[in-house]
């Protein structure tokens, strides 16, 4: 395996919904050496478990999108990295529900990296109007 605390001549992403399953199921991911981790539907109550044990396989970055507060989609996305993140702006002006959307910077020593992950939820439940505050944003 790499050594992550050199440059490598590549990036390595590794998404994965997660499905509201715990933090165990990281021990699958390993093997695949990423820099950087996207998750989908972590929920409010694993996040910080997440959160720690992506501190215990050397990842320094951990970012969340759940929110609290917010009455529906009570999870949220992950961006976690080997290299700081720079959190970018919120989405808050966007989607209906903005927890679904992570987006931060990683700062990786080939320069910095845009990263988005989003949890669209499927029409067949939501609707796919369902997704934007205005119906015309579909357009």
């Amino acid at each position: 395996m790499d050594d992550h605390k050199t440059p490598r001549e590549r990036l390595v992403i590794f998404d994965w919904n997660v499905n509201c399953r715990g933090p165990k199921v990281l021990d699958h991911v390993s093997a695949f050496a990423p820099d950087v981790i996207t998750l989908q539907e972590v929920t409010l109550a694993n996040a910080d478990a997440y959160r720690e044990e992506f501190a215990r396989m050397g990842f320094q970055a951990f970012c969340y999108s759940g929110r609290p507060k917010e009455p529906d989609k009570r999870y949220g996305n992950v961006i976690a990295s080997r290299w700081p993140l720079k959190q970018d702006a919120s989405t808050s002006d966007g989607p209906l529900w903005p927890q679904l959307i992570a987006e931060a910077t990683v700062l990786t020593p080939f320069g910095p990296v845009e990263v988005i992950t989003a949890h669209i939820p499927n029409g067949s439940g939501n609707g796919w109007w369902a997704l934007f505050r205005n119906p015309d944003q579909l357009v």
